[in-house]
């Protein structure tokens, strides 16, 4: 959705309580994929057990205050996204040029972690696909998804050898499927000696 930015990403009972202070203090707040986590949060792939807080563009600054008085109590404070969220400080010397370039910098270094999240989380999933044995055909999809992102990009999932082994088997298991078959319909049906 267009004008809201994620302020936390975390636990959904965590999320829930987060966005019943934000709304205490008068910000309007979406948790995207809310019901869905909690009926099935594997539906969604990677980290299904966490959820995203997000607010308006216009309410960042004062949710992520909010945020930060609730952080120093339990050391959970999302650093990150609060350095991404404060504008360029003009005591810093910065022409108005300077500000615009090294914002535009960051915004470019935030779209490239952005695309690595994504492609990290669909490493995931195709490893779990391939590991399932029923979802081999997911993990075949996903797996030269990845791997036309690989291409096209130059990036690289962590765990980019396990990913390409994972997709490996999952091309693998409908072979076996078969050789599996080949040999059930070949044996010999068992005799039945009724007395």
């Amino acid at each position: 959705m267009d004008g809201w930015v994620t302020v936390h990403l975390g636990p959904v009972w965590q999320v829930e309580l987060y966005q019943g202070l934000l709304a205490e203090n008068g910000i309007e707040v979406f948790l995207p994929d809310a019901t869905t986590k909690v009926m099935d949060p594997f539906a969604t792939g990677a980290l299904p057990m966490d959820a995203q807080l997000q607010v308006r563009e216009e309410d960042v600054q004062r949710a992520m205050q909010v945020l930060a008085e609730v952080g120093e109590d339990d050391g959970d404070v999302d650093l990150a996204a609060i350095a991404l969220a404060t504008p360029p400080d003009p005591s810093l010397g910065l022409t108005v040029e300077e500000a615009a370039a090294q914002e535009e910098a960051t915004a470019l270094g935030s779209v490239r972690a952005l695309a690595q999240e994504a492609l990290e989380r669909l490493a995931t999933r195709t490893r779990w696909a391939a590991l399932l044995g029923i979802t081999f055909p997911w993990a075949i999809y996903n797996g030269f998804r990845y791997l036309g992102v690989v291409r096209r990009r130059g990036l690289r999932a962590t765990k980019h050898r396990l990913t390409l082994a994972a997709l490996g088997l999952a091309l693998l298991e409908p072979i076996g499927a078969v050789v599996i078959w080949i040999l059930v319909k070949q044996a010999d049906p068992p005799t039945y000696e009724y007395y």
